[in-house]
């Protein structure tokens, strides 16, 4: 399974324009080209916005073998839940069995734990930096779980896309 970091705004923000986005980012150096898929290639830059740690991902000649995709939604919408970790129920702390699934559902869906009584809501689970809900997200594949770290100055040059803080999470790719 292939690994992304993913970038979101903290606040719901409504749809950004993605012109906008893609001209910020072009202006940081953290994206090239568009790809005929969709997806920019790295920019010269990006490795000045985030700090890799350990081998992930493969870098040659200086450069950073990744590629960086926008996913824009109307409405906040989940993204992840495929961790490296254990993701558990709040309280009873039993395994959650699908936490894709679960994420998927929305923040204000109820789940309830498969081995036991307990209940809750979906945006009351510790997603352990492996999912959020977002309008807008930035994906940075491929790369290995906790070793890619956006800097603070990458995350405070976004923030004038929608007026609020940024976070990031590591989840599993959207393109293989």
């Amino acid at each position: 399974m292939h690994y992304s970091l993913f970038l979101y705004p903290t606040a719901a923000q409504g749809r950004i324009d993605p012109h906008k986005i893609q001209r910020l980012l072009e202006s940081l150096g953290f994206v090239a080209e568009t790809e005929p898929s969709g997806a920019f290639a790295a920019g010269d830059r990006l490795m000045e916005h985030i700090n890799f740690l350990g081998c992930s991902p493969s870098l040659q000649s200086g450069q950073v073998d990744c590629t960086v995709r926008l996913h824009l939604f109307d409405s906040p919408v989940g993204l992840g839940g495929h961790s490296i970790d254990t993701l558990r129920y709040p309280s009873c702390k039993h395994p959650i069995d699908n936490p894709a699934d679960l994420i998927q559902s929305g923040p204000d869906s109820a789940w309830r734990c498969t081995h036991c009584a307990n209940q809750g809501k979906v945006s009351d689970i510790n997603w352990r930096k492996s999912a959020a809900f977002a309008e807008c997200f930035i994906e940075v594949s491929a790369i290995f779980p906790k070793e890619a770290v956006p800097t603070p100055a990458f995350l405070e040059a976004l923030k004038p896309l929608c007026d609020c803080d940024w976070n990031w999470f590591y989840s599993a790719s959207t393109e293989t």
